[in-house]
This record gives C-alpha cells, structure tokens and sequence, in this order.
C-alpha cells in the first residue's frame, strides 16, 4: 500500500523518485 501511494508521488515529484530508490536500495542489500 505504500509503495503504490509512494509511486504515485514519484511520478508528481521526480526528486521523490531518488529518494525511493534508495529506500528500495537499502531494502535489497538488507533482504
């Protein structure tokens, strides 16, 4: 559910799509 509502900001704010990516980053190395 977040990530669908983080997406959504992404495509409004493209300074937030950086942001996500490292979340989604930071979460692979940890997985």
């Amino acid at each position: 559910m977040f990530h669908e509502s983080a997406v959504k900001v992404d495509l409004n704010r493209p300074v937030t799509g950086g942001l996500l990516k490292r979340i989604r980053n930071g979460k692979k190395a940890k997985s």
